[in-house]
């Protein structure tokens, strides 16, 4: 009987109804349609983001412009315009920051204008441009020159961050953003010409601004901003930093701007312009709602005087402490990154404030090593031995910080750890008491509890590699202490080791070890991560992924353990769902939507391919298979 030759039962049946049938129309692809459409959405929001950039650059650098003429008004026509669509997109999203990056992804961007644009969960630099061009075609080639030039300005202006909040319905909302981006225009040209801002407002009237010193004698941008956006007299405004640098709430934040937003009995009399410049806060921050402690505000004021005032250097040594992209990197931009943070210590360590200083750039930096990949540091360690062999010195290890060094050096035993506990199933697994210490170290245990855990890794597993499930069940209660580094192992790195009579059972145990976790994110995380890990390639644990991530979202209930599928109940019970862990997950895919819909493309492709009866060639993967992974990614 040919594979495409078979009957629905009634469940699968009204699925398929669901999914418009196994009949010509659904061989139109409709769902791949509609992901494309999903993407086209995407990228035109990000094309849009690229046309307001590009904008606001034309903007700042056309000094000349006759600025009380049709053609700043025609400027700010289109800048509400390109807002209205951005806000039909994606109307919760009210922020978008520009900022200075200095790690360009693209060999054809310098470091000096390697800048992101940040709009909610969606950032666009030059190598995803690049990818929208290869996508979308040459005819969108226009996009990549545009935020090129952008770039330029900003680098051309020393303007290494630019956050704006996008105004509101109200009058008064748009007026002030208008106000205070007349007056960012020409705050360049007065500094210039020490001379005041002078601009006519909306309604007619003239205003003649002074431009705003900080407690230095310095002119600042964000205080002239300031004042504009609140309407303060010069006199009150200059008054009132002298009072802030004078507090000692200045010592607190990164800047006296920052500051005054931090008394309370200003509270709720000053607003925020809604355009900030070169406040260093968002050189490490995404969004208002983020923690920016005392500590954090210490290390970027010390970066900055440490990169001799130089707002581009300090911005790369405070990504290579408190960068989000560490997942993203390869062994080059970890090597570099490595070195950044470590001539920071070694200058942090001449301070008096070094152990304070110290224990944060440390804590933070190895926070992130845990995202890098194994095969990063792989890569890393690889070229050493390579230096090593060629009697070369390696720059790398030879200059690191001790304490860096360390933490390195335990990333990638933990990796050779790792490679070794694969050799569990056979039972052949040979520790040294070095081994031991980097897997107690790792899952925060003493070494004693680490050689019992392997013991009980080694016994849900028999002398020919079959695995036990009866004995699994009996010891998750323990595995559960170490809820993530444990769930992490046996989901990364033991199932493509397990015996294939025994992948079923194994990853059905999984859900015991699920329904005991205490912190389902770090699972959530884990497990679409992989999934969207390789968009091309199907695995058989992605259908298993996809189903504990709907077991993880669902109060626990004994009768979720033990099923092979999704039960499609899930999608009428809104009772029995967690709200926080359903939010967080519909989260991750939307910061990964791109590879998300990739990969859901190459699931429906390959199930149109086997639905094909024409075809001659034998599927990759068996229709079932591929039925339930679409169903489990469906729900």
């Amino acid at each position: 009987m040919d594979d495409t030759n078979f009957i629905l039962d009634e469940e699968a049946g009204k699925l398929f109804s669901k999914l418009r049938g196994i009949d010509s129309s659904y061989v139109k692809d409709w769902l791949s349609e509609s992901l494309e459409e999903e993407k086209k959405r995407n990228d035109d929001k990000k094309a849009l983001l690229i046309e307001m950039v590009h904008l606001l650059s034309a903007y700042l650098m056309d000094v000349n412009l006759p600025r009380e003429s049709k053609i700043e008004n025609e400027t700010f026509y289109h800048f509400a315009e390109i807002f209205e669509q951005l806000i039909n997109i994606s109307s919760n999203k009210r922020t978008i920051l520009i900022r200075y990056r200095g790690f360009a992804n693209d060999p054809n961007v310098t470091e000096k204008d390697d800048y992101e644009i940040i709009y909610g969960d969606t950032i666009v630099d030059s190598a995803i441009v690049s990818g929208m061009i290869k996508r979308l075609g040459r005819r969108m080639a226009h996009l990549s020159d545009q935020l090129s030039r952008s770039f330029r300005v900003f680098s051309n202006h020393n303007i290494y961050t630019l956050y704006m909040k996008i105004p509101s319905a109200s009058e008064k909302q748009k007026d002030r953003f208008y106000d205070v981006l007349r007056a960012l225009s020409r705050f360049k040209t007065a500094v210039e010409t020490n001379s005041p801002i002078v601009f006519v407002k909306k309604e007619g009237q003239k205003l003649s601004f002074p431009l705003l010193c900080n407690e230095k004698g310095l002119v600042d941008e964000n205080l002239t901003l300031l004042a504009i956006a609140n309407n303060l007299k010069p006199q009150t405004a200059q008054l009132l930093v002298k009072k802030i640098g004078k507090s000692s709430a200045k010592k607190r934040y990164m800047s006296i701007y920052n500051a005054i937003f931090a008394v309370k009995k200003l509270k709720g009399k000053l607003v925020k312009p809604p355009i900030e410049v070169n406040n260093v806060v968002w050189l490490m921050a995404d969004h208002e709602k983020e923690i920016f402690s005392q500590e954090k505000a210490e290390i970027a004021k010390f970066a900055i005087k440490n990169a001799g005032g130089s707002p581009q250097k300090a911005a790369k040594v405070l990504k290579s402490v408190y960068g989000n992209d560490y997942d993203k990197i390869d062994s080059k931009n970890l090597d570099e990154r490595l070195q950044l943070s470590s001539n920071l210590l070694n200058s942090v360590e001449k301070t008096h404030r070094s152990q304070r200083m110290g224990k944060e750039i440390l804590g933070n930096v190895e926070t992130r090593l845990e995202q890098v990949h194994d095969q990063v540091f792989d890569d890393l360690f690889t070229q050493k031995e390579t230096d090593v062999a060629a009697g070369k010195k390696s720059v790398v290890f030879d200059s690191l910080h001790g304490e860096l060094l360390n933490s390195v050096t335990f990333f990638k035993s933990r990796i050779d750890i790792k490679k070794k506990m694969r050799e569990i199933v056979h039972r052949a697994i040979n520790f040294r008491l070095k081994d031991f210490e980097t897997l107690a170290k790792d899952f925060d245990i003493s070494i004693e509890e680490a050689k019992k855990l392997t013991e009980m890794l080694k016994e849900c597993f028999d002398e020919q590699g079959r695995f036990m499930k009866g004995t699994f069940r009996q010891i998750v209660p323990e595995f559960s202490q170490y809820e993530r580094k444990m769930f992490e192992f046996l989901w990364h790195y033991l199932r493509e080791y397990i015996h294939q009579k025994d992948r079923s059972a194994y990853l059905n145990s999984l859900q015991l070890l699920i329904a005991k976790m205490q912190k389902p994110k770090i699972a959530i995380k884990i497990l679409l991560s992989d999934f969207c890990k390789n968009t091309k390639i199907i695995n058989y644990s992605d259908s298993k992924a996809l189903m504990l991530c709907n077991l993880l979202i669902r109060k626990y209930s004994k009768g979720l353990i033990d099923l092979e599928i999704t039960p499609e109940d899930v999608l009428q019970v809104s009772e029995g769902l967690d709200e926080d862990i359903a939010n967080y997950t519909a989260w991750r895919i939307d910061k990964d939507q791109n590879s998300f819909f990739d990969k859901m493309q190459t699931i429906h492709q390959n199930l149109v391919k086997t639905l094909d009866s024409d075809r001659k060639e034998a599927p990759s993967m068996p229709l079932p298979f591929l039925i339930s992974l679409e169903r489990e990614a469906y729900i």
